[in-house]
């Protein structure tokens, strides 16, 4: 099964269809996917994006990244956004990045912290549970991007249910 989906201006697009599930029924394909942020998608993107038929978006970026790299829509885009300005202003990954010996040990403790608090953060608990929500009342797929599409979006996707909105 191809996951990756080639992009020209969005990164790391992927199609979360295959994947093993702990109830053991695997997720279906065109259901959830995830990306980095679409400030660079390109017209053609957005048409592919359009024939996706994304109808949530959860966009898990801090108010300075969607300031920095806002995000391109298709024309007649009608899908549930669903992002949040809480927590720290500007980029606290940034601001500890410049703090830090920028070693291998740095990443590995900045990692294992991220991915024990994130998911009790204000912030994260506001935007999973209107992704929750969204899920119960929703028909169509789901696209949960970050910046880069490879880190904060996995506690999203892992709740996701595997054959449908409705667990």
């Amino acid at each position: 099964m191809q996951r990756h989906m080639d992009f020209e201006g969005i990164e790391n697009f992927r199609d979360f269809g295959g994947y093993d599930t702990a109830c053991g029924r695997g997720l279906r394909s065109g259901l959830l996917y995830r990306s980095a942020n679409h400030g660079r998608a390109t017209p053609s993107d957005l048409e592919w994006l359009r024939a996706l038929g994304i109808s949530v978006v959860v966009d898990l970026r801090r108010p300075a990244e969607r300031v920095r790299e806002p995000s391109l829509r298709p024309e007649g885009f009608m899908a549930h956004v669903i992002e949040n300005d809480l927590g720290e202003p500007g980029d606290p990954w940034l601001a500890a990045l410049k703090d830090s010996d920028i070693s291998a040990d740095f990443f590995r403790a900045d990692g294992v912290r991220f991915y024990r608090e994130a998911p009790f953060e204000a912030r994260h608990l506001d935007l999973f549970s209107r992704y929750f929500r969204a899920l119960s009342a929703s028909e169509g797929p789901v696209l949960v991007h970050c910046v880069a599409g490879k880190g904060p979006h996995r506690h999203a996707v892992r709740a996701h249910p595997p054959h449908g909105r409705r667990p």
